[in-house]
């Protein structure tokens, strides 16, 4: 049974093979399973198509348009062999297609998978039925798994805009209860009740218009990543961070909701600025409406944070969303194995002779990537093998410790290196222009393999890419290196279950380690605190030195950390130019939380205890304090990222003057919900310095 596909819904035809596989009487052919290195893949694909005795066409839009799938169908045809449609997604069908057995695969996968392949197996003809066609809106059928995220984006979204909408009224409020229309806004033409008054309500409107602006960026991210994901078109990490960014807003939310209703202290208060509230309603004026609100506000927060958190437990256990999400943008599958209590046993007493036998330039190295390689090896296939040589070949210096790599792992394949080898693995990176590469390995003929490095634009109709195995080696991933390195040495007519690599999936997207990944989000997320607070502190006090020094190491954090973001993710600069560059954005971060923490700080006069005007009681800034070197303290945990990132990602020497243009990722509300954070304690800062 030969399975047709597009390359965007792999992960479909990958667990339809796995599910058709179990099933008694069928055999089912997947490109990426049956292909091996060393044949000409271009004409193994027909040979599987003419002895194919059924094709099953996993129909979507992509597979439509597609002119290969289009060939394999259409070669079906002609040969009269019986074809069935696998719906993964509704589309316009061309007329060639009708009246052909179609199986709805969009929902209830798994169950209907195996069905599928019992009406294949049936001798019964199957009664032609009617394809589903997209609706009117273009909206696709959900999996129940995908229907609940989405249901559970909609309640975040419905709970987080209630609460904004709510907080934005009682923004209104105050702001009212802040301005006398007869006494003016200058308080010393007030009595000193109406001063305390408004400076009171003053006070609670700067924490609760940043709070606002926060609910916002967060409803805004939660909105973009639920249509997104109704639309198969977020990534998983959009839509990680959009629940995320809403569950700390609703925290923020409702504790800060608390403290303005009176319920809660900020730690590091002083007893003084609180009263009971029965002397505060009659001190302050409080309307009625507004503790209601708060109440109200509270109460939706806690809806929000219970549904934001149960969305991230359904994006993360439920393997049907990795299959709805557009391939290379899911959850990482691992292939690492499920041991046995025994298992567990024998690889704990393995392990230490394992670690004994490393080269000592290998031990150094992150030790959860040196555990992958161990349990990896036992994850790799057993049974009949050969030993054949294998070659690595690196264009670029700047490859080369990629090389190494691979070497290293060859080796502990058992995979001997050799001058003549049987297979040739073609390191192919941004540091080599395409056409270099492809004739390197057309120069290999039959013997080469491709390495996909890091992201590069690569043809999408090259000869070169379809006639060859390749291995997507973005990621560094070990499980799927040594899996490629196991079914080498495995019979030629054994297929592959897991771990052979297609052709490279959206090879110009960027994939890279999750230190690296981790590493770039955090260059485009930090610099928004540190430039809202500066922002924020420069409009209450343009004049002031230290505002002014604030935006100069603000803006230099954030073309530094710009600019460090494109060269990692490019790979066009080595670990020496890193590290200067690492430092220099460190301490510009340090000198910068120096600065900031310098506007709380007051000195007590020793002489009579009190505080110079204009300026807080230092208990009251403690809060933003701990923030800030909380601030601190998380870059340089991500800066700590920098060794495995230098180790495996960055090369020793740059070829290339001019990298390609990689987008390191899509939109995430991280950034605008940190930069609402930054105005939020930077407006906390100027409600201590009212006169």
């Amino acid at each position: 049974m030969f399975i047709s596909y597009s390359r965007r819904e792999f992960a479909f035809a990958e667990e339809t093979a796995a599910v058709l596989a179990e099933h008694a009487g069928l055999d089912p052919w997947l490109d990426v399973q049956r292909l091996r290195p060393g044949t000409d893949w271009e004409r193994a694909l027909d040979d599987g198509l003419d002895q194919a005795d059924v094709l099953l066409l996993l129909v979507s839009p992509s597979a439509i348009g597609s002119a290969y799938v289009r060939h394999e169908w259409t070669r079906a045809l002609d040969r009269g062999i019986p074809v069935h449609l696998g719906v993964v997604e509704a589309a316009d069908l061309p007329e060639e297609l009708h009246g052909l057995p179609v199986h709805d695969l969009r929902t209830r996968f798994w169950r209907r998978a195996a069905a599928l392949g019992d009406a294949i197996a049936s001798p019964v003809v199957q009664p032609a039925t009617a394809a589903p066609r997209p609706n009117r809106w273009g909206l696709p059928r959900l999996p129940v798994p995908v229907l609940a995220t989405v249901v559970l984006a909609a309640l975040t979204l419905a709970g987080l805009g209630w609460a904004c909408v709510l907080v934005v009224a009682t923004d209104l409020r105050i702001a009212g209860l802040t301005f006398d229309p007869f006494g003016g806004t200058g308080w010393t033409r007030q009595t000193a009740l109406t001063a305390l008054r408004q400076k009171y309500w003053l006070a609670l409107l700067f924490l609760l218009v940043s709070l606002t602006v926060m609910a916002i960026a967060a409803l805004v991210g939660v909105a973009v990543a639920g249509a997104g994901l109704l639309r198969r078109r977020s990534r998983a990490s959009t839509v990680q961070y959009a629940f995320l960014a809403a569950a700390g807003t609703a925290l923020a939310l409702g504790y800060l909701a608390q403290v303005v209703a009176g319920t809660v202290r900020l730690p590091g208060v002083a007893d003084g600025w609180y009263v009971e509230e029965p002397l505060r309603t009659e001190l302050y004026g409080t309307p009625p409406e507004v503790t209601g609100a708060l109440n109200t506000a509270t109460v939706l927060a806690i809806a929000v944070l219970v549904c934001a958190l149960a969305g991230l437990t359904v994006m993360t256990a439920a393997r049907t969303v990795r299959l709805w999400l557009p391939t290379a943008t899911g959850p990482r599958r691992r292939h690492l194995p499920v041991l046995s209590y025994s298992e567990r046993v024998k690889a704990f007493t393995a392990w230490p002779g394992y670690y004994a036998n490393l080269p000592a330039d290998q031990k150094g190295v992150n030790p959860r990537l040196v555990l992958e390689h161990f349990l990896a090896e036992w994850a790799a296939p057993s049974g009949q093998r050969d030993t054949p040589a294998v070659g690595v070949r690196c264009l670029a210096p700047a490859d080369e410790p990629v090389a190494r790599e691979i070497r290293a792992a060859c080796r502990r394949a058992g995979l001997p290196e050799s001058a003549t080898p049987r297979w040739t693995l073609v390191l192919v990176s941004s540091q080599v222009a395409w056409a270099d590469a492809a004739e390197t390995i057309r120069s290999l003929g039959a013997r080469a393999i491709g390495v996909l490095v890091d992201t590069m634009p690569l043809p999408a109709d090259d000869e070169d890419l379809r006639r060859h195995q390749w291995l997507d080696f973005r990621e560094r991933r070990t499980d799927t290196l040594l899996f490629l390195l196991s079914s080498l040495r495995s019979p030629a007519a054994e297929p592959v279950r897991d771990g052979m690599a297609p052709t490279p999936l959206v090879p110009d997207r960027f994939l890279a380690p999750p230190e690296v990944r981790v590493f770039a989000h955090y260059c485009r997320t930090a610099p928004a605190f540190a430039v809202a607070f500066s922002l924020a502190c420069l409009l209450f006090r343009p004049l002031e030195w230290q505002p002014l020094t604030l935006g100069a190491l603000a803006t230099a954090l954030l073309w530094c950390l710009l600019r460090l973001d494109r060269l990692v993710a490019t790979r066009t600069t080595t670990a020496a130019g890193f590290r200067g560059r690492y430092w220099t954005a460190w301490t510009l971060m340090a000198l910068w939380t120096g600065v900031a923490i310098s506007i709380l700080y007051t000195p007590v006069l020793a002489d009579h205890g009190a505080y110079p005007p204009g300026r807080g009681e230092p208990a009251v800034l403690l809060p933003v304090v701990l923030v800030l070197l909380l601030v601190l303290l998380a870059n340089t945990v991500c800066f700590a990222l920098h060794r495995p990132l230098r180790r495996r990602w960055l090369p020793p020497a740059v070829t290339r003057t001019r990298p390609p243009r990689v987008s390191t990722g899509a939109f995430t509300v991280i950034t605008p919900v940190l930069a609402a954070a930054g105005l939020m304690v930077a407006l906390s800062v100027q409600l201590t310095r009212l006169p």
